[in-house]
């Protein structure tokens, strides 16, 4: 996404709905900003195809200054692939401390546009789209900077907790491990009793549940640490958040 901080936004509408999955339904707000004007600078941060798309060089010698909108665009979807972000909203590029923090962001919707067609200036927009559960504070705080201009700082989080898919993975299948089955057969993927040893509709071996699993982190064959206890729980939360890193989209993944 845009690595210049304090990126002036309005913050045109707050949608609320329900995204339900194989075994969670969820509360998520979509926030659509428009990032106003829209330079050549910002359109290089979020991909240089949109450079080439909705500008053209006039002035070779005028540096970014000579990169002017082109003429014909009126607005444009793109598909861009955006990592989850960490977005902080303040209500004044000086202010010190931000409004409000949301640590996981998903980006989407992403468009360029010419907010006045008499203007040559481009806009940009965009939809950010966050679990309202456990965050009703922040939702509260953008609520009440609705129709305001707003000055956004991004932070990918693969920069924060750089895992590559296959480490994701791993995690993922290690907390599979963990609890009962959840009431779903791996091979058919047919519903069964949360007791089951065997799948009534494929006769696939269920295995036992796990009650938790001990990992300790070591360095030469020395533990580092204290050991860490994953329960069923806690094995839910990360399936969950591994399922989200892979996809990207706060669906679950299927193994």
């Amino acid at each position: 996404m845009f690595t210049t901080p304090n990126i002036q936004a309005a913050l045109k509408g707050i949608t609320l709905r329900v995204e339900e999955t194989d075994d969670e339904t969820r509360r998520v707000a979509d926030c659509k900003f428009l990032v106003q004007p829209f330079s050549v600078a910002l359109a290089r941060e979020l991909d240089p195809a949109v450079v080439q798309h909705c500008f053209e060089l006039e002035d070779e010698t005028a540096g970014e200054a000579g990169w002017v909108p082109r003429p014909e665009i009126a607005d444009v979807l793109f598909a861009i692939g955006i990592p989850l972000q960490r977005l902080a909203v303040r209500r004044a590029p000086d202010e010190a401390q931000p409004a409000t923090v949301l640590p996981v962001v998903g980006i989407r919707k992403v468009r360029v546009l010419r907010p006045k067609p008499d203007k040559p200036t481009l806009g940009a927009s965009f939809v950010a789209s966050f679990d309202v559960d456990g965050q009703m504070d922040e939702l509260g705080i953008l609520i009440r900077l609705w129709g305001r201009w707003t000055y956004l700082t991004f932070e990918p989080l693969q920069r924060r907790l750089p895992l590559a898919p296959g480490v994701v993975r791993a995690v993922r299948d290690l907390a599979s491990a963990v609890g009962t089955h959840n009431g779903r057969c791996p091979e058919c993927r047919a519903d069964v009793p949360a007791t089951a040893t065997v799948c009534p509709h494929c006769a696939a071996d269920l295995k036992p549940a796990i009650s938790s699993v001990t990992l300790t982190q070591t360095r030469d064959g020395k533990p580092l640490g204290e050991p860490v206890t994953i329960d069923a729980e806690a094995a839910t939360r990360i399936r969950k958040s591994a399922d989200r890193i892979l996809t990207g989209s706060g669906k679950q993944a299927r193994a």
